[in-house]
């Protein structure tokens, strides 16, 4: 947008009045930042959605993704802690942790799995091996990895492609 500073310091008609598209093109200038409600209504039916959840609170997000009957399209991403408060809200709702280290292992996936049961699993493409990666699978556990920066190329590609992953984060 046009606008400086943490969107957690605004209020909504302040971050409303922001220009959210004329840094791309002049064409686009105007455009209003969406509300999360208005993002999920966007794309019911037509898209998932990957919810890179910070600070909301977690009982208004999820009654805009009950609103918008969006509970099996989105898949939400934070901490294990986090996500742990969102199955309890919400245990029908697909999560995604980044598989932590100490469970980078064979066997780790399951033990993890038992603290918590994700959908998906995240992380850099670095941190995954074939072995993990089959882990998961094993146990109907989708595996998106994050390709940015050094990986983000068609090698970084071709090695997750071949380790088969079922996402990834360009």
């Amino acid at each position: 947008t046009n606008g400086t500073g943490a969107v957690k310091d605004l209020d909504f008609s302040a971050i409303r009045a922001l220009d959210a598209g004329q840094k791309f093109d002049a064409k686009y200038a105007g455009e209003k930042v969406p509300t999360f409600d208005e993002v999920l209504a966007l794309c019911h039916g037509k898209t998932h959605v990957y919810v890179d959840h910070k600070e909301a609170p977690i009982p208004q997000m999820l009654t805009a993704i009950k609103k918008q009957d969006m509970e099996r399209e989105v898949v939400i991403y934070n901490g294990p802690r986090t996500l742990k408060e969102w199955k309890k809200a919400a245990p029908q709702l697909p999560v995604m942790p980044s598989l932590p280290n100490m469970y980078r292992k064979s066997g780790g996936v399951a033990e993890f799995e038992k603290e918590l049961p994700a959908e998906v699993l995240d992380g850099n493409l670095v941190e995954w091996t074939k072995d993990l990666v089959d882990q998961a699978h094993a146990l109907g556990v989708k595996v998106y990895v994050d390709n940015l920066g050094p990986n983000d190329n068609p090698a970084g590609f071709r090695k997750a492609i071949e380790m088969g992953v079922d996402g990834i984060q360009t």
